[in-house]
């Protein structure tokens, strides 16, 4: 009987990680797969790109998704050029319309 009461025990504690919130999960997931490069220091509209000053945050990769939030919400999609000159790498404008001081984002973390 004892040993019964043990397997329940155990069973019962190892469900315990199903009721965890998969909100909390995803949040967390999301959080790991992103990262703050720098920020927004001159936009030009007519040649579509931006140049963003990464200070002491690494580069993205040429071709690399990047995303310009201001107060938090994307508001522009851009694209990791191969011009870098420390602490400035250009990228170019996809989607969206930047401004100067937009922070930026890479979805997958940078090598």
């Amino acid at each position: 009987m004892r040993g019964f009461v043990y397997l329940l025990v155990i069973a019962s504690l190892s469900g315990c990680a199903f009721w965890k919130s998969p909100g909390k999960k995803e949040a967390a997931k999301k959080m790991a797969t992103e990262s703050f490069l720098g920020t927004v220091s001159m936009v030009n509209e007519d040649g579509r790109f931006v140049l963003v000053d990464f200070g002491g945050f690494a580069a993205p990769v040429p071709g690399a998704e990047l995303q310009a939030r201001r107060a938090g919400e994307t508001v522009a999609t851009l694209k990791a050029g191969g011009e870098i000159r420390r602490p400035f790498a250009a990228a170019d404008i996809m989607e969206g319309t930047p401004q100067v001081g937009d922070d930026i984002w890479s979805k997958n973390p940078t090598p």
